[in-house]
């Protein structure tokens, strides 16, 4: 496998504390990844440095072999899905408008979106399958359409990476199961790298392909069968010595 994204020896303060210390990662094409952790162990951030929107204080991230801070990188080809946050009923717009978004963050000031930008969208709606929603008010979705309304945004891009935190954290159960299975065809059948954080370590086990356990440092690094990993999670979460 080719490693998309090189992290070395990142080592990360936000708010005047340390929120991540001597990270190594490799994270290899078509790998969907899930990273769990205790609050505070900074899976966020983690997210984040790769974005390149934190930068960290010593070692670097590279995507591509390209440094994520150095301004020839391409930040378009890593798609994001932040938090998803409730929206008023009243929000003006409608999906195309939104999932939109995505392919005109790609274009120039002043450029307009031209048939293939127009086939990008259409596509996107399609893997994500909220073509039916195209005309719906985004204010009216549930909020499992409303997710898979923002992972269609990010597929606008055209990225090769997706990074999403906690893509669920607002969901019942039924909608998550199709959020993750939607990760896991996107996954599978394109090929998109994924990187996922998440808070319900059965549901990464059940979807992911490798699993990685932070807690401000890389404290697991495997894969989701691995019989060793129950005993990893209980230390980190309930054995757990608060920082």
């Amino acid at each position: 496998m080719n490693s998309m994204i090189d992290i070395h020896n990142i080592t990360v303060n936000y708010k005047n504390q340390q929120a991540l210390c001597e990270i190594n990662l490799q994270i290899n094409q078509g790998e969907f990844v899930g990273i769990c952790g205790p609050n505070g162990s900074g899976k966020t951030t983690l997210l984040k440095s790769i974005l390149g929107i934190i930068k960290p204080i010593s070692g670097f991230v590279n995507v591509n072999g390209i440094n994520i801070l150095n301004k020839q990188h391409d930040k378009k080809e890593i798609g994001y899905v932040p938090q998803l946050r409730k929206i008023s009923p009243h929000f003006p717009g409608f999906v195309i408008d939104i999932v939109s978004m995505g392919r005109t963050s790609r274009k120039k000031i002043g450029h307009w979106l031209n048939n293939y930008d127009k086939s990008i969208i259409k596509k996107a709606m399609e893997d994500a399958e909220i073509s039916h929603l195209a005309n719906q008010p985004i204010g009216k979705l549930s909020g499992g359409q409303l997710q898979r309304v923002m992972i269609a945004r990010a597929l606008a891009q055209e990225p090769n990476i997706l990074l999403l935190d906690e893509p669920t954290s607002a969901l019942d159960y039924r909608m998550t199961k199709n959020v993750m299975t939607l990760l896991q065809k996107l996954n599978s059948q394109n090929g998109l790298t994924i990187i996922s954080v998440h808070h319900d370590l059965e549901l990464l086990k059940e979807h992911v392909t490798r699993i990685i356990c932070l807690d401000r440092t890389v404290e697991w690094d495997g894969r989701p069968t691995d019989a060793q990993l129950d005993k990893e999670l209980l230390r980190l979460f309930f054995y757990r010595t608060p920082h």
